[in-house]
């Protein structure tokens, strides 16, 4: 839900940022490097927390800390001056918000028994087709009030990272007794 409604208000933004020739270009850059940033985090954080061993487990630290990242970057968006400080903000986001779906894509073959999968992988997809359809809604109910619109999604996606970060191993407590120790040193990179 955060990606619509938080793209409803970068288009929002760059039109009030930049001139009416420059807003098209503007949005383009902001959009363009943004995905550069979610290219290179979702892997990166992957193969981090492929080789993480804590005590809180190997996906959790990633995934609270990139929810945090990203809830903290959507905050800080609303308060952008002009396009530069705007496209550094949502780069932020999109890499919070990237290392978070990171691990949470690992969460499927690592925790949840084999019969779940299907249903477990259908309610995840559920989700983001949920999202995806809600944000922009949310978005327009905070159209004339970006800043609010940003710090309602900002402390709402820190809450749900705080929150279901820590309850993964709760809900699969189970399939976690079941699954090979994470704890177990990490085998040398190939190569």
């Amino acid at each position: 839900m955060a990606y619509g409604a938080s793209a409803f208000f970068l288009a929002l933004q760059v039109q009030l940022i930049e001139s009416d020739e420059g807003k098209v270009a503007g949005l383009a850059m902001v959009s363009t490097l943004s995905a550069v940033a979610a290219m290179v985090s979702q892997p990166v954080i992957g193969v981090l927390s492929d080789r993480t061993r804590s005590r809180f487990g190997a996906r959790r630290p990633w995934m609270l800390v990139g929810g945090l990242i990203g809830s903290v970057a959507l905050l800080t968006t609303s308060l952008a001056p002009n396009l530069a400080t705007l496209t550094v903000c949502v780069m932020v986001v999109q890499f919070g918000f990237n290392a978070f779906q990171g691990p949470l894509a690992a969460v499927l073959p690592d925790r949840v028994p084999e019969q779940f999968r299907g249903r477990y992988s259908t309610g995840a997809g559920l989700g983001v087709i949920l999202g995806a359809a809600i944000g922009p809604f949310v978005g327009s109910l905070f159209a004339d009030r970006i800043t609010l619109g940003y710090q309602v999604l900002g402390v709402s996606s820190s809450s749900a990272s705080c929150c279901s970060s820590p309850s993964f191993p709760i809900a699969t407590t189970a399939a976690s007794r079941a699954s090979p120790s994470r704890s177990a040193p990490s085998p040398p990179p190939s190569g």
